[in-house]
């Protein structure tokens, strides 16, 4: 889970150069984001609880793809800390427009059906299904765990920002002339590599 910087951001359909964007091993995630509708600060944290689930009425939820670009050189044996050090290996953030879900629906987020879709590339990658219960078991849990890390170093959430929850799909390898096509709930989110 992380909180991409702004510059990182791109809008669904875009097609990104992967040698302009990256430099070490790339790979994809579906991931579900979830923008909060008001800053997530101490006295706002206080307010909702301890319990995740509280946070469901102040967010909007948007399907997202991370571009990960692993600079590490090996993929496999490095502890967790390393692979956050860094905003969890991000390279950048595709992101979808907002899914229309009640705060029934948000609360109801692990269920939701979070699916891949690659065409292209050098190797062809078979489609996964999951649920977004793959991110920490509940979103609203990862946001929350984010919300607590961000207050603790001076730097809460603030309104609008997205914050990614963590891979639902897994780690996919990415290259040039990709198509990737993520659907999370009823909502899409695309991009194409060159």
């Amino acid at each position: 889970l992380g909180r991409p910087g702004r510059d990182r951001f791109i809008g669904s359909g875009a097609t990104i150069e992967l040698a302009e964007w990256c430099c070490g091993f790339q790979a994809i995630e579906v991931e579900v984001g979830l923008r909060p509708t008001v800053d997530l600060d101490a006295a706002r944290l206080d307010e909702v609880g301890v319990e995740h689930l509280a946070l469901a009425s102040l967010v909007d939820v948007v399907p997202c793809i991370e571009v990960v670009d692993f600079r590490f050189g090996v993929m496999v044996g490095l502890p967790a800390p390393c692979l956050v050090a860094d905003n969890g290996v991000n390279c950048a953030l595709v992101v979808g427009e907002p899914l229309d879900l009640s705060t029934d629906d948000v609360i109801g987020l692990d269920a939701l059906t979070v699916r891949l879709a690659v065409s292209g590339g050098d190797e062809p990658v078979a489609p996964v299904e999951a649920t977004a219960a793959a991110a920490l078991g509940h979103p609203l849990i990862a946001l929350r765990t984010a919300a607590e890390i961000a207050v603790s170093l001076g730097t809460p959430i603030r309104a609008g920002e997205v914050v990614s929850t963590g891979t639902c799909a897994g780690l996919q390898p990415a290259n040039a002339g990709m198509a990737i096509t993520a659907t999370v709930g009823e909502g899409q989110v695309a991009v194409d590599f060159a």
